[in-house]
């Protein structure tokens, strides 16, 4: 058995004075081409529109064969004779023979493909947009939970409502797994919402306590995927590769005109991989590229990223109170840890 989490129906929301949606802005980016004065195309080239054509390889000598040992069986090189395009040209269609006898080591590679892209005026995102999330019931058995209000039987659909009542009910459920919270404190555009994991669980508690939850406008629990891609890039082993992740939570704090927007990503304690310190490296480069388009453009909005673990989250409440969170000058524990030099704010 599932059940959903959707935008909370506008007529009943503004009756309990909630948080219809909220919108954020992305970097507007465009795809360009880039072309060298002088230089033929890749196309031209292999059609030999240049006038070179593969030619059979001319061996000079081969290193591991017969003749030039190395001692090593893994590998083999060889010395041929000829044009350097001729011969990139016969290796790139991997028809002669001697290269086929060479196995592995020669054949072609993979492609890479660089992105060149400009910035250009923010985009806006809406969490009208945000896609429902589903959760199956049993998972709340396993470290799942699921956040709702009091008034909850006014904002869900019959079908959630029943569900919901059925949790309520079920006293075998951990105490985790179901958190009723009040309606003025519960200060998201969404009817209920889902964590799976005690980070994402504990950052929402802290946002819905009294002290913390006056001083916010609204908040948003992102998707795992689709409303807000932030591409990264890392290097697994000898491996390059590219990725996209949406984190986890976005604040809204309007002070002095300016709505402050919080972005947070929560990881556990100590999670200072090599991939997570790419995505911090990455992020806020995003939104240092985005302040500036929205500075640029007098949109009166401004981003502060944080990667975020437990043992922060005291610290970060107690700063986004007293106002030195949207003045930039909290740093978590596990920012220490992803910043190799500790000092890259």
């Amino acid at each position: 058995m599932t059940f959903n989490s959707s935008q909370t129906n506008s007529k009943k929301a503004s009756q309990y004075q909630r948080i219809i949606s909220i919108s954020f802005f992305l970097p507007g980016r465009e795809n360009m081409n880039l072309f060298y004065a002088g230089k033929m195309r890749k196309e031209d080239i292999l059609a030999n529109e240049d006038g070179v054509f593969p030619v059979p390889l001319q061996v000079e000598k081969v290193f591991n064969g017969e003749e030039y040992l190395t001692g090593d069986n893994d590998w083999r090189n060889m010395i041929v004779f000829g044009d350097n395009l001729q011969f990139l040209k016969t290796v790139y269609e991997n028809k002669d023979p001697l290269i086929k006898a060479f196995g592995t080591l020669l054949r072609r590679k993979g492609k890479t493909t660089v992105n060149v892209r400009k910035i250009n005026e923010p985009e806006p995102v809406s969490t009208i947009d945000i896609e429902r999330e589903s959760i199956a019931v049993g998972n709340l058995r396993h470290g799942a939970t699921v956040f709702y209000t009091d008034t909850y039987q006014y904002e869900l659909i019959d079908k959630n409502k029943d569900i919901l009542q059925e949790i309520k009910n079920d006293q075998n459920l951990p105490k985790s797994a179901k958190k009723e919270i009040n309606q003025y404190l519960f200060k998201t555009s969404l009817d209920i919402v889902f964590t799976r994991a005690e980070p994402e669980r504990r950052f929402i508690e802290y946002l819905c306590k009294k002290e913390n939850g006056e001083k916010i406008d609204s908040w948003i629990k992102s998707r795992d995927r689709g409303f807000y891609r932030i591409e990264y890039s890392w290097r697994k082993g000898e491996h390059p590769k590219q990725q996209e992740f949406n984190p986890d939570f976005f604040i809204k704090i309007h002070r002095d005109g300016i709505d402050f927007i919080v972005v947070v990503e929560v990881k556990a304690d100590n999670d200072d991989s090599d991939e997570n310190k790419a995505k911090l490296r990455w992020t806020k480069q995003h939104f240092a590229d985005l302040n500036a388009e929205l500075e640029k453009t007098k949109i009166k909005q401004k981003y502060i990223f944080h990667f975020l673990s437990p043992n922060s989250y005291s610290e970060f409440f107690e700063y986004l109170r007293d106002g030195r969170l949207i003045r930039g000058e909290f740093r978590s524990d596990l920012e220490d840890k992803l910043d190799t030099n500790g000092k890259d704010r």
